[in-house]
């Protein structure tokens, strides 16, 4: 018999926090964290709550901690979309499905105490945090940003009644010079030889100019990156929420440490963004040494180390255009910038994610550069109409 509370005290929520720690300690392709990061989750101090509401839950078995997620509410996301949907995330539990399935009964009676009538996730309350369930790809480490689970959480989620709501994908190119090399083999100006040579020509002629983020406006900057990447909801689809500035904020803090203003690339005419693209490096190559995520007493000196830590992944996290320069080349010149840039500091895998499976667009341009998809996340819904007495079982 499973219990299933919210995480209200300080024990509660290092419990809840902690727990994780025990679900991967056999799962090397598991990169924990920072602990950091989760705890401002819990904080109300953190702008998401502003616009929602949320609820963290821990189940218990013999006593011990069982499982976990939190369940919240979207004001932003129901008005956007005109619907009424709750979500839940940081889903982790013990191969029980009476444990999972407990957890799923007491978030649902939540949502419907606010009258939600749909269930999705896992989502996670930050719009640019992981998105759904790892259901193929299990054979390689997570990538920065993204999640990695145990095989058995699909059967915790379809037992329940879980449906497919959408797939995400991640490609990858095993060899970045390859990869650049395939995408401009039909192309003597974009080649890897001609395009320094021939860019400033070809911007030139669409009356365009190319630049990098500059760290020193970073408030406009923000600004703008926010403004180009609220017309990218084919991304997403039907879970993209408008970028909301202060909790933009809050994850470009978190990557600044990995940043290089190199693997950024704006293109602008008129005064407007036509392309967009931001690359960083997989630092999980150095956050899986960092033991459980805590960054004290140890971890911290790890982190220390990531300016001159020579990174092989490159992860492509915004690559897109606007619809009005759609059929320009100003995204391949974005690329191309970024991916020479990549290749003579000496990166070798690149990684393009996630990308919606419907966006044929963008899953075509990962094909034309060699890359393959090679991991599969899977965001599942439910319906939260059903007799109260099912939902305190």
């Amino acid at each position: 018999m499973s219990i299933v509370t919210e995480a209200k005290t300080a024990k509660q929520k290092r419990q809840y926090r902690n727990f994780a720690d025990e679900i991967y300690k056999e799962h090397s392709n598991y990169v924990p964290p920072l602990k950091l990061d989760v705890r401002a989750t819990m904080s109300k101090k953190h702008p998401f709550y502003k616009r929602g509401e949320v609820c963290f839950l821990s189940a218990y078995k013999d006593n011990n901690i069982a499982g976990r997620l939190c369940v919240y509410t979207s004001r932003a996301h129901n008005e956007y979309h005109n619907e009424s949907v709750g979500f839940f995330g940081q889903f982790e539990c013990i191969d029980d499905t009476e444990v999972a399935h407990a957890l799923f009964n007491k978030a649902k009676a939540w949502l419907v105490e606010r009258n939600i009538k749909n269930m999705r996730g896992p989502v996670e309350f930050e719009t640019d945090e992981p998105l759904g369930l790892l259901i193929e790809g299990y054979d390689t480490m997570a990538p920065i940003a993204l999640t990695y689970q145990p095989p058995y959480y699909r059967n915790l989620l379809e037992s329940y009644g879980f449906q497919k709501q959408a797939d995400f994908l991640a490609y990858e190119s095993p060899d970045l010079v390859a990869a650049v090399h395939n995408k401009t083999k039909d192309s003597r100006l974009l080649s890897p030889e001609n395009y320094p040579k021939y860019l400033p020509r070809l911007l030139k002629r669409m009356g365009a100019t190319m630049r990098t983020v500059d760290f020193n406006d970073i408030d406009g900057e923000l600004d703008r990156c926010v403004d180009i990447l609220n017309q990218f909801e084919t991304v997403n689809g039907s879970n993209f929420v408008p970028f909301n500035r202060d909790e933009f904020m809050i994850s470009f803090k978190q990557l600044k440490m990995i940043l290089d203003p190199e693997l950024t690339a704006i293109i602008e005419k008129d005064g407007k963004v036509m392309a967009f693209g931001v690359a960083i490096p997989d630092a999980n190559e150095i956050f899986k040494h960092v033991k459980k995520g805590r960054l004290l007493p140890f971890g911290i000196f790890k982190l220390l180390r990531i300016k001159k830590y020579p990174f092989k992944r490159l992860r492509f996290i915004v690559l897109g255009v606007t619809d009005e320069f759609k059929n320009t080349v100003a995204g391949h010149f974005c690329a191309f910038k970024i991916m020479l840039y990549a290749i003579k500091k000496g990166y070798k895998t690149l990684e393009i994610s996630l990308i919606a499976d419907d966006n044929q667009m963008m899953k075509n341009l990962c094909k034309s550069m060699g890359a393959t998809e090679y991991k599969r996340y899977r965001s599942y819904q439910i319906t939260t109409e059903c007799n109260k007495q099912d939902l305190t079982q």
